[in-house]
C-alpha cells in the first residue's frame, strides 16, 4: 500500500496509455449494462417516497452548528479525509497506483460538500492512522472497521458507524461447511475495514483475513487462500448470478456488520460529532448510503470482470 499523502481529488495520477483508453471505454459499457441488470436505477425516475424525502430534507435535518475541527476546515477551505486506498486491477507488467476507496471518497465529498469546502483525500494504511491523525494530517478518518481486536486508535474519537447493511458468507459448493458455527479456527477472506471482521472473530471463532479491497479478498477466496468469503449481501448476490460461480454457495445466515466502521476525528469534538451525526441520519434517510451500496457493488462487479478477463490485481 502506498504511503500515506493526499491525492488530489478527480485528477488522474498519469497519462492513459491504449490498454487504459480500451479499458475506459469497456468499463463505461459494463456500467451501463450493469445499470440495467442490475437494478442500479441511476436514471430512472424517483418515486414518490423519494420525492417526499427530498422534499422533507430542507426541514426535518436542519444541521447543528459544527464545532471548531469543523469550523477549522472550513477556515482552511479543504476539508482533509483519511481514507483506504488500493490498486485496481491491472494488465500483467502494467500495475496501478493505489487509489481511494470509492465508497470511502463518496462519503467524504459528501461531508466536505455540506461544509461548504474542497476534499482533500488522504490514503492511510490502518497502521499509519494513529501517526497522521497525532501530526495533524487529517481531520477525519473513514477506514471502515479497525484492523485486528483493537478499538479506534487512542488519538481518535468517534461518531456514528457510516457502514451499515447485512453481510453473507460464501463457500466452495462442495465445501463440509454448512452453517456459520462450523467456521470456527477457519480463515475467512475480507475486505480491510470490513464491518463483518469483527463478528466472525467474535461470535463465531473464525479467523479473518483481511485484504487490501474487496476485489483482493474475492480473488484471494477464489484461489483458496480461505476456506470463506463473508462480503456484503449486495455484493455477494450479484457474484453468485456470474455463471464463473456456480461452484459456490451462500450460507442462509446473515452478518450484522459491527457498529466500529465509524466517522472517526482526530480530536475531541462532541460539537462536530453531533453535527457529523446530524448529517449521516440526512444521508441514511434520503437513500444516499443506499445508492452508495449499489455504486460500490457495481465497481467491485467490474472489478471482478476484469480479474477474470485476465487482468491481475497482486
Amino acid at each position: 500500500m502506498a504511503e500515506a499523502g493526499a491525492l488530489p481529488p478527480d485528477k488522474p495520477t498519469q497519462p492513459r496509455t491504449p490498454w487504459r483508453r480500451a479499458q475506459a471505454h469497456g468499463w463505461l459499457a459494463a456500467l451501463i449494462a450493469l445499470g440495467v441488470a442490475g437494478g442500479v436505477g441511476l436514471c430512472s425516475p424517483p418515486t414518490a417516497a423519494h420525492r417526499w424525502l427530498h422534499a422533507l430534507a430542507p426541514t426535518a435535518f436542519t444541521l447543528p452548528a459544527p464545532g471548531p475541527l469543523l469550523l477549522q476546515a472550513r477556515e482552511r477551505g479543504v476539508l482533509r479525509v483519511g481514507v483506504r486506498e488500493y490498486p485496481r486491477p491491472s494488465p500483467p507488467g502494467d500495475p496501478q497506483p493505489a487509489e481511494p476507496d470509492n465508497y470511502d471518497a463518496g462519503l467524504a465529498r459528501h461531508i466536505a460538500q455540506q461544509l461548504g469546502v474542497a476534499v482533500q483525500l488522504v490514503g492511510l494504511a490502518p497502521q499509519q492512522v494513529a501517526a497522521a491523525t497525532a501530526a495533524g494530517q487529517v481531520d477525519l478518518v473513514l477506514a471502515g472497521s479497525p484492523n485486528g481486536q483493537a478499538a479506534a486508535p487512542a488519538p481518535l474519537h468517534g461518531t456514528v458507524p457510516y457502514v451499515k447493511g447485512p453481510g453473507r458468507i460464501v463457500v466452495l459448493r462442495k465445501s463440509p461447511l454448512e452453517r456459520p458455527a462450523q467456521l470456527a479456527g477457519q480463515n475467512v477472506c475480507v475486505a480491510l475495514g470490513s464491518p463483518y471482521a469483527q463478528p466472525l472473530r467474535e461470535r463465531l471463532g473464525a479467523r479473518p483475513v483481511p485484504f487490501r479491497s474487496a476485489v483482493h479478498a474475492v480473488s484471494a477466496f477464489m484461489a483458496g487462500e480461505c476456506a470463506a468469503l463473508a462480503e456484503d449481501e449486495g455484493l455477494l448476490q450479484r457474484l453468485l448470478a456470474q455463471t464463473e460461480w456456480r461452484f459456490y454457495r451462500v450460507f442462509d445466515d446473515a452478518i450484522a456488520p459491527a457498529p466500529s466502521a465509524q466517522v472517526l476525528l482526530a480530536q475531541a469534538d462532541p460539537v462536530s460529532a453531533r453535527h457529523l451525526d446530524a448529517l449521516l441520519d440526512q444521508w441514511r434517510a434520503q437513500g444516499l448510503q443506499a445508492q452508495a451500496r449499489l455504486q460500490r457493488t457495481s465497481e467491485v462487479m467490474l472489478e471482478v470482470a476484469l480479474l477474470q478477463d485476465g487482468a491481475i490485481c497482486h
